[in-house]
Formats: structure tokens, C-alpha cells, sequence
């Protein structure tokens, strides 16, 4: 039987009274206060019983965790969507842009030259640090990075492959910002990055 048959025999089989509840119950799993408010002409002294006696049919159990996996699905679109747009905007952020000015002479946006160490000239890139650092920070929360609790399911440290590559792509970046002479423009960061 497939899933949609399977969850149209569970939505059909539950009475809508008792779907209020379900729905009621998943705002914040407090069966007693799902039933009163479902049931809001019932004593309050045998809401608690009947919510239990509700929460032990197979059908309603079934519903519930349907539910429960629905907005899982829903959770987990989300979050990978996130991370996905964390990840874009620091690629976006570490793009290299040239710096340009108005040449009026040329009537035209000109890129702004500089010399490197050995006098030759060179283009001057900027990139978005602040930008790109933050999304960083949030991808690093978003899976855990930044946890103090040690917990055997998930590690708080890199693995070694993931390490090294981090280190090459920073090492590659930092290149480019010392050649491009982004050091003139930011030496209190160029000239103290240790790796």
C-alpha cells in the first residue's frame, strides 16, 4: 500500500473531533490542556484521563506521528535551503571585485592600478569580509561547530580532510589579497594572518 493511501486511511478513519485534538496536541504536547480545548465543556479533573485514554488509539497515534513527520520534512527543507543561501552568499562575498574610479578623461569607470613588490602594475581587488565572515559563523552554528557540549553524535572538531582543505582555500585566498595589494588597503589583517 503505498504512503498516500496509508495517510488518506488514517486522516479518514479518525473522527474530526478527534483530529481538532491531534492538531490541538502538536501546538505544544500538552494533552490535557489539547483536550479542554477541543472539549472546552468537559471537567477539567477528567480532561487528563480521557486526553490519555485518546493518545493510546492506534489511529490517532498514527496521525500524530504523521504529522510530526510532515513537519520534520518541512524543518529539514528549510534548514538545507538555508545553509544552501549561507553558503552562496559567502561564495558571492569572497569573489575578488576590482576597485574602480571615474577616469574623466576617458569618461569611463577605470580600474584602480597599483604597483606589486616588484614595481610592476597591477589591478587592486577588494572582496566583502565582514559579509562573508558572518555567513561563515552562521554555517558553523547551523551545524554545530560552535557547541561547547561534546556529544558522541556530533563532533565539534573538523575532520582532517575538511581541515586541510579549509586551510588551502584560506592559504590561496590570502595569496591573492597579498598580490592584488589588498594589504594597502588592509594591513592590520594582511600582515598578522598566521596559518
Amino acid at each position: 500500500m503505498s504512503e498516500e493511501k496509508s495517510t488518506e486511511i488514517v486522516v479518514n478513519t479518525i473522527r474530526p473531533k478527534h483530529r481538532n485534538f491531534c492538531n490541538e496536541y502538536l501546538k505544544d504536547y500538552n494533552a490535557e490542556q489539547a483536550y479542554i480545548r477541543t472539549y472546552p465543556n468537559v471537567k477539567v479533573a477528567s480532561a487528563r484521563r480521557l486526553a490519555s485514554n485518546l493518545l493510546t488509539n492506534i489511529n490517532i497515534r498514527a496521525y500524530i506521528a504523521q504529522r510530526i513527520k510532515e513537519r520534520e520534512e518541512i524543518v529539514l527543507y528549510d534548514a538545507a535551503y538555508v545553509v544552501e543561501g549561507l553558503k552562496s552568499v559567502y561564495s558571492r562575498c569572497m569573489q575578488a571585485a576590482p576597485v574602480t574610479k571615474f577616469d574623466f578623461l576617458q569618461r569611463r569607470e577605470v580600474q584602480v592600478m597599483a604597483d606589486d613588490d616588484n614595481g610592476n602594475p597591477v589591478g587592486v581587488y577588494q572582496f566583502d569580509a565582514q559579509n562573508a565572515n558572518k555567513a561563515l559563523e552562521l554555517l558553523g552554528k547551523a551545524k554545530g561547530l560552535f557547541d561547547n557540549k561534546i556529544a558522541p553524535d556530533k563532533p565539534n572538531i573538523l575532520a582532517d580532510e575538511q581541515y586541510a582543505e579549509m586551510k588551502a582555500i584560506a592559504m590561496e585566498r590570502l595569496r591573492i589579497a597579498r598580490a592584488t595589494k589588498i594589504s594597502e588597503l588592509m594591513p592590520e589583517i594582511i600582515d598578522h594572518v598566521e596559518i
